[in-house]
C-alpha cells in the first residue's frame, strides 16, 4: 500500500514539474515575438549630377547611413573625394523628394571637413519623411553653395510601410473557448502550450487518484 502511494506521489510531482516548465516555455515563446527590427544600412556616392539643377563639380561624397526605425536614430559617415577641406563648407539632411529641393532639417556639419560621422535622432515628422523617401544628403562647397553632391535616402522595399487597408465595418465576435482574451497576434504554437500541459496534468492526476483508491480497497 505504501509503495503504491509513494509511486502516485512521484508521478504527480513529475506531472507538476512538466506543467510548470511548459507554462514558462509558452510565456518565453510569446515574449520572443516582440523582437525589434534589424537596423537598415544605406550607402552610396553623392554626386553633382543629383543636384537640382545638376552641377559640374570634381567633388563627390561617399556616404553610409545605418538607420534604426524603432529607436528613430540615424548613424552617418561621409568622406569627401575630389575637393580639399577648405573648399567644403557644410553638410545637411534636407526634406525633399528626388529631383526637388527642400529645407534643411538636420545639420551634419557646419564647418569645413573631408570626413564626418555621428548619430542623429529623428522626430516623428522626419521619420515619416524618411519612410516616404523625402530626405536627402547634401554637401555644400564654396564654388557650389547650393550643393555640390547630393544623395537621396531611400529605404529598401522590405522596410517600406505596408499599405493601410480600409477599416472593417463588421463586428468580430470573440472566439469560443477563451472569451476572446487570447492575443490573436501571438504565435499559435505557444499560446496553447500551457493550457495543454495543465489539461494533461489534470487528466493524469484524476486517473492516478482513481487507481490508488481501487488498489486501497
Amino acid at each position: 500500500m505504501r509503495k503504491e502511494r509513494f509511486a502516485v506521489r512521484r508521478f504527480l510531482a513529475a506531472m507538476t514539474a512538466f506543467a510548470l516548465v511548459a507554462g514558462f516555455a509558452g510565456v518565453a515563446s510569446v515574449g520572443q515575438g516582440t523582437a525589434q527590427a534589424a537596423p537598415i544600412t544605406i550607402e552610396g556616392v553623392a554626386t553633382g549630377a543629383e543636384e537640382n539643377p545638376p552641377v559640374n563639380s570634381p567633388g563627390t561624397v561617399r556616404v553610409r547611413f545605418v538607420i534604426d526605425l524603432d529607436a528613430k536614430t540615424v548613424q552617418y559617415a561621409a568622406t569627401v573625394n575630389g575637393l580639399s577641406q577648405d573648399q567644403v563648407v557644410a553638410a545637411h539632411l534636407h526634406r525633399g523628394a528626388k529631383g526637388s529641393n527642400g529645407p534643411i532639417v538636420i545639420n551634419l556639419s557646419l564647418v569645413p571637413f573631408t570626413q564626418i560621422s555621428g548619430t542623429v535622432t529623428l522626430t516623428d515628422d522626419q521619420l515619416a519623411d524618411l519612410k516616404a523617401g523625402n530626405l536627402y544628403f547634401n554637401a555644400h562647397s564654396k564654388d557650389n553653395p547650393g550643393g555640390f553632391a547630393r544623395f537621396q535616402l531611400v529605404l529598401p522595399a522590405s522596410a517600406q510601410p505596408a499599405p493601410t487597408s480600409a477599416p472593417s465595418t463588421g463586428i468580430t465576435a470573440p472566439s469560443t473557448g477563451d472569451a476572446g482574451l487570447m492575443d490573436r497576434n501571438a504565435d499559435s504554437s505557444s499560446g496553447w502550450l500551457p493550457f495543454a500541459a495543465l489539461a494533461a496534468f489534470g487528466v493524469a492526476g484524476t486517473g492516478a487518484f482513481a487507481l490508488a483508491r481501487r488498489r486501497a480497497r
